[in-house]
């Protein structure tokens, strides 16, 4: 199995859910299946085996995600509040909004890891934990100099407006304290190399690049956030039509669940 990094937190490696403090983290397994898959029909993906080394020889998904894959394979979700957890990566990019929304997984779908297999949930994980499987929510616009929405990237604060959504609030807003020293919250959650998909709508108008390039979106586009290493003119804001797969968009698993 071909090692890659372990999320830079101060944090620690868990094998159940119910142990995590914020910082923690914890391994799953994502599987593509289409409308052939062995699994589900779901084009989201599956998840299983939360908190195993159920598949010991298999690979860990790239940090960049991946557009197909026919086997499960290992990501981290980063426990960042209480009672959820976020995906230390795009785990499927080349995914439309629409896709994602059919497979219920952009405004939340129940689901439950179970440590029984079976056919619907597939390999067994550490506990039986039910909760919310979705997408974050990201803003609509660029929030500028006194957090007011805007959609010129040349005033932006390095927020999108509302400031409480919860890419801002929960990864980019991941503490400092919490990261190991020298490394950063791009360490963490691997947000610059794709565009994450969130749950909102874009604001209707023209939008302003840093560069000045225009481009006009209406009610049928969404926000993707993150990718500045391969659009840094738009300074961490994406957005695009709901029935177009991009290469550079994906889905990055959420899981919230009620912590007692």
């Amino acid at each position: 199995m071909k090692k890659m990094p372990l999320p830079a937190t101060n944090g620690q490696l868990r094998s159940k859910v119910s142990d995590m403090q914020i910082g923690d983290y914890v391994k799953c397994w994502y599987s593509f299946h289409g409308t052939s898959g062995s699994l589900s029909d779901s084009p989201a993906g599956i998840l299983v085996g939360l908190g195993t080394d159920t598949f010991s020889t298999a690979e860990e998904k790239p940090l960049a995600g991946e557009s197909t894959t026919n086997n499960s394979k290992l990501f981290y979700f980063v426990k960042v509040a209480k009672g959820l957890l976020i995906a230390d990566r795009v785990c499927q990019h080349s995914i439309s909004w629409d896709a994602l929304n059919a497979g219920k997984v952009i405004q939340g779908n129940p689901y439950s890891f179970s440590t029984s297999s079976n056919i619907s949930q597939g390999y067994a994980s550490s506990e039986n934990i039910s909760g919310t499987l979705r997408s974050l929510t990201g803003g609509v616009a660029y929030a500028d100099a006194n957090e007011n929405k805007t959609l010129d990237a040349r005033l932006s604060n390095g927020t999108c407006f509302p400031v409480n959504n919860e890419y801002d609030k929960y990864l980019m807003g991941f503490p400092q304290s919490m990261i190991k020293n020298g490394y950063t919250v791009d360490d963490v959650f691997h947000y610059k190399v794709r565009f994450t998909t969130t749950q909102d709508t874009t604001m209707t108008g023209s939008r302003i690049s840093s560069t000045g390039t225009i481009e006009v979106q209406d009610n049928t586009w969404r926000v993707g956030r993150g990718s500045e290493d391969n659009f840094p003119i738009w300074k961490g804001l994406g957005m695009g039509k709901t029935s177009i797969a991009y290469a550079s968009t994906g889905f990055r698993p959420v899981f919230e669940y009620k912590e007692v």
